[in-house]
């Protein structure tokens, strides 16, 4: 959450904006979190003076948590439930979006499909 705040004391504000928590583990198992928000003009994340980030493009499984304000905790076990999905990308993002005031869409990246994945 304090993440989130830090970018909305900076930016101008959340009108048209979409913010997004992304998430990854590094070589040593570490999870890297980043808070984003998309840009509203180009270059706008460095005059800021922050890195610009591209989600990369994929395969995604996701599920939506209905007003997670009253449910924090149902971000977390959502995304442990996602995180057992059998051909998960290893290399991928945990994503969350941020697309409403109150719900927020958890997605992970998915790998290519194996012929034992295959029912």
């Amino acid at each position: 959450m304090g993440a989130f705040e830090t970018l909305r004391k900076k930016i101008r504000t959340d009108e048209g904006r979409i913010y997004y928590g992304i998430s990854w583990m590094d070589q040593n198992g570490d999870i890297i979190y980043k808070a984003a928000v998309n840009e509203l003009e180009n270059g706008e994340a460095e005059k800021f003076g922050w890195e610009s980030f591209t989600i990369r493009k994929g395969t995604y499984i996701s599920e939506v948590v209905a007003d997670f304000m009253k449910n924090i905790s149902g971000v977390r076990e959502t995304f442990m439930r996602l995180l057992k999905v059998p051909h998960l990308d290893t290399n991928g993002y945990w994503v969350e979006i941020y697309f409403d005031q109150k719900d927020v869409r958890c997605m992970v990246t998915l790998g290519p499909l194996k012929s034992k994945d295959y029912y």
